[in-house]
Formats: structure tokens, C-alpha cells, sequence
């Protein structure tokens, strides 16, 4: 028996501004198919755990304990599903992502506007 995973992309939330990239997308991309603008404070932003699950969170998605604080130009995201790894930027919020970057194996969290909160209000 075969089991296969779906994820769904670029899906649109009513309160805030971040955007789930379709895989392999860059968040420059992601965000101009919702009309916005990549904004790379807030993705840099996301420097703990405790931030990339709650942005992975507003998408319906769990990231294992084992997510990577890795610096990586394709922070936040959701790697590989199946396995939920999460990479984000544990450099103190200086993080190196960036909006043009893509990796093929990764969908990427992006903000795409000026409501990407890091936690629950």
C-alpha cells in the first residue's frame, strides 16, 4: 500500500499576513501570487522553535522537535512533509533568509505583508 501526502499552498488567512509557498517557491513569488510584498524582517524574525511552530501552526502543520535552528536562506519553512522539520533562524534575529532564495524540498513560511506576528496575541 502506498500512502501519499498532499500539501496545499498559498493558502490565504483572514488575520494575518503570512503565506504557506507552494514547494520549491521563493517568497517573492509566493507572496506576488496573494498580491504582497515579501517582507524579511518578520521571517528573520522566527529565531526559536517556539516561533516556527506557531507560524506553522496558522497553516495546520506540526514541526517535530527535531526542526533545525540553522541559519539557511529558506527560513522559516516546512521541510520535506512526512518528516515536519521545520527550519528557522536561531541567529538572534538576524537571520540570513531571503526573499528570492528557494530550496527544492521546502515550503517556504513567508510574510508577505506587515501582520506576521511570532506568537499568539
Amino acid at each position: 500500500t502506498t500512502t501519499t501526502t498532499t500539501t496545499t499552498c498559498l493558502p490565504t488567512t483572514s488575520s494575518y499576513d503570512w503565506v504557506f509557498g507552494c514547494k520549491g517557491q521563493a517568497c517573492t513569488d509566493a507572496c506576488a501570487a496573494v498580491s504582497g510584498t515579501c517582507m524579511l524582517a518578520p521571517m528573520n524574525g522566527v529565531d526559536t522553535g517556539a516561533e516556527v511552530q506557531f507560524v506553522a501552526s496558522i497553516f495546520s502543520k506540526m514541526c517535530l522537535s527535531g526542526s533545525t535552528g540553522g541559519p539557511s536562506s529558506y527560513s522559516p519553512g516546512y521541510f520535506n512533509p512526512g518528516m515536519a522539520i521545520c527550519p528557522y533562524n536561531a541567529v538572534d534575529k538576524m537571520g540570513p533568509a531571503i526573499c528570492e532564495s528557494a530550496q527544492s524540498n521546502v515550503y517556504r513560511f513567508c510574510c508577505c505583508g506587515g501582520n506576521c506576528p511570532l506568537s499568539a496575541p
